[in-house]
């Protein structure tokens, strides 16, 4: 078990050395003093002495005096060269950044609020909801992946945690090295350098990965591997300053429901409707009659939908729906998902703004339309709630092959409504 975190100061600010610039304000006061102590001295001393003895000794004086002064200007003058030359190394290193990331794409997440850049050779996947990974067709290169943070374990018991859950016996927990506060330069909370050895996959040896908390989440950025005849930790080092988060629902809509206590916000794009969509029931609360017919027991509260997107595609619709039911009386009832006249418990979850939401799928097809929805329920004041996520294309088959209707990109969707979800929020 690794030792407890220290305590994490509240204020600590970042400052950097400065000798050059420290040492040539030194030099501009003694120069300004010395002067001031000439004159005085050359006055003081031809007052008190008018005979010609005691002009020579005089004029040693001053002699000595103003060689100070040359040597005080020349140091002055010099530092004033150092000077520049920081300045101008700073620029050109920061130039020299730039340049050195001027082919990479840019990666962005607006469900995660985050960024980063990636060579452009890479392929990004993001098979999991928290999981994306950069690379080719058959190696990961880069991984992303985010853990909801639990309460009552410091942050490096968590993280190792999370390797041990990755790497069993394999990994030498007594050899794991852990640099505290890492890139203080980028990122302005606290962050852990994991270094552990690698022994599985394409890539033995020693290897770095970084963990930091945002939210009700904690990150990992992880090289897998070296890179373009960099080795791990280089590639590491390389991934790391480009990574940056942001608030990519700063122009989006709220809907606010103070009955139900709730709010979410969404793209402008997106058209909010009191109901249900117009063409799909949705909801997945279902109660079976005795004669085999289903009904919807739930209220549908407020629906966003997004059309005419994705043009080119057999896209047709995406939307989320928010519903809950009132006569459901506890967790274990809420859990229940009811499709195709059957029921089935949600055990899968995830944590979004502090809420355990339980998740599961159902998808259709009628008429040359696939239908898929990803369901989720949380019980909440005595209640259970619903927040659908809905993603309607048309059947690829149907389109003339000359046509040029290309097949949606359904990640890039999911992401889009996940984002939407990602806002959601009990306001109690």
């Amino acid at each position: 078990m690794p030792p407890t975190s220290p305590a994490q100061p509240q204020n600590e600010e970042m400052l950097e050395p400065q000798p050059k610039f420290n040492t040539l304000l030194t030099i501009i006061i003694s120069v300004f003093a010395t002067t001031i102590l000439v004159g005085a001295g050359v006055y003081f001393v031809m007052a008190r002495n008018n005979s010609s003895g005691n002009q020579q000794v005089l004029e040693t004086q001053v002699d000595y005096l103003n060689k100070k002064i040359e040597v005080l200007e020349s140091q002055k003058q010099a530092n004033t060269e150092d000077t520049k030359n920081i300045v101008n190394e700073g620029k050109n290193g920061e130039q020299g950044n730039q340049d050195k990331f001027a082919d990479w794409q840019i990666y962005r997440n607006e469900q995660y609020g985050f960024e980063i850049k990636y060579p452009k050779d890479l392929i990004v996947n993001q098979t999991d909801s928290n999981i994306i990974t950069m690379g080719s067709q058959a190696t990961p290169y880069i991984v992303i992946e985010r853990y909801p943070s639990r309460q009552n374990i410091d942050f490096q018991s968590f993280v190792q945690e999370k390797l041990v859950k990755a790497f069993g016996s394999l990994l030498d927990v007594n050899k794991i090295k852990w640099a505290e506060w890492a890139h203080k330069e980028i990122f302005d909370q606290y962050v852990i350098d994991v270094e552990f050895e690698n022994m599985v996959g394409g890539y033995t040896g020693n290897v770095i990965w970084t963990y930091f908390a945002r939210g009700n989440w904690v990150y990992r950025i992880s090289a897998l591997q070296g890179y373009n005849n960099m080795d791990q930790k280089t590639f590491q080092n390389q991934i790391i300053p480009t990574f940056k988060f942001i608030n990519g629902t700063a122009n989006w809509q709220t809907y606010k429901n103070e009955n139900l206590g709730l709010e979410f916000k969404y793209p402008q794009e997106f058209t909010l409707k009191q109901s249900d969509h117009p063409h799909y029931k949705t909801g997945s609360f279902l109660e079976v009659h005795q004669s085999g017919a289903e009904v919807w027991s739930s209220d549908v509260v407020v629906s966003v939908r997004l059309d005419n997107a994705y043009l080119g595609t057999n896209f047709q619709s995406a939307w989320l729906t928010v519903a809950y039911d009132s006569d459901i009386a506890d967790l274990s009832n809420c859990q229940e998902l009811h499709r195709n006249r059957g029921v089935e418990k949600m055990t899968d979850s995830q944590v979004v703004n502090r809420v355990t939401w339980y998740k599961g799928e159902t998808s259709g097809v009628a008429a040359g339309t696939y239908v898929k929805s990803k369901v989720h329920h949380t019980f909440h004041n005595d209640m259970c709630y619903e927040v659908t996520l809905h993603l309607s294309i048309a059947n690829i088959g149907n389109f003339d092959p000359t046509s040029g209707i290309k097949e949606v990109d359904e990640s890039v969707v999911w992401v889009k409504l996940g984002s939407i979800f990602s806002t959601f929020k009990f306001l109690d």
